[in-house]
């Protein structure tokens, strides 16, 4: 993480942020303040920060129920993440479970959320629910998808693990369902601004570059190891 600063710590985790929080929180300001004053965009990007962050301590908290501790998390610019061994998880139903509760807690979130813009209906407040709930839908089914490092791609390996007794091939097979994931979002992306000349889709091809980069990381590790 560049220029990571520690902002506050919560139920003992140290929270970090770098030089990429402060960025995209800039970005969401700017783009916010189009629909909002000033004061409710600077509220939308503190609310959209919680609800990461809600997602990410929903792994922790599980995992600690399993006595797996996380030793921080980090805010940049393509979320947060949550720093734990999960192979300290032992068994397979144990990874499935922490993984699986993030998004949930997001999907719950914006629920929530739903309910609250049925009794608002026709205001600014109501237009402002509304951006913060499809942001935690998407949060919550993006990473559903079945590929690591997403908590999809760490259910696809404990699923693999429990039916064949094999850590490792469940995990070889969620990094390659990853990068089937990452490349089928990018070469989509290309596609449609080629067809479109639209670049709203440019973001989610940032984060499938990331999530590649991931991906192929753990995947010259896992064949150094087999050396």
């Amino acid at each position: 993480m560049i220029l990571s600063k520690k902002l506050f710590t919560i139920f003992g985790v140290p929270v970090f942020a770098d030089i990429g929080c402060l960025i995209l929180s800039s970005i969401l300001i700017l783009l916010s303040n189009v629909a909002f004053n000033v004061y409710f965009s600077i509220l939308f990007v503190i609310l959209f920060w919680l609800s990461i962050l809600a997602h990410e301590f929903g792994h922790i908290l599980m995992a600690r129920f399993f006595n797996t501790y996380t030793t921080k998390v980090d805010m940049f610019f393509f979320g947060a993440m949550a720093h734990m061994d999960l192979g300290e998880l032992d068994k397979p139903i144990r990874i499935f479970v922490v993984a699986i509760i993030g998004p949930l807690i997001s999907l719950l979130i914006a629920l929530l959320l739903y309910l609250l813009t049925t009794i608002n209906t026709h205001s600014i407040l109501h237009e402002f629910l509304s951006i913060l709930l499809r942001i935690n839908l998407l949060n919550g089914f993006f990473n559903l998808l079945p590929g690591f490092p997403l908590d999809g791609g760490h259910c696809v390996t404990a699923i693999i693990w429990q039916l064949t007794n094999n850590h490792l091939k469940g995990l070889r097979i969620s990094v390659l369902s990853g990068m089937i994931v990452s490349g089928s979002i990018i070469i989509s992306t290309i596609i449609y601004f080629l067809i479109s000349f639209d670049s709203s889709l440019t973001f989610a091809a940032m984060v499938s570059c990331f999530l590649l980069t991931q991906q192929f990381e753990m995947k010259n590790r896992m064949d150094n190891d087999n050396d």
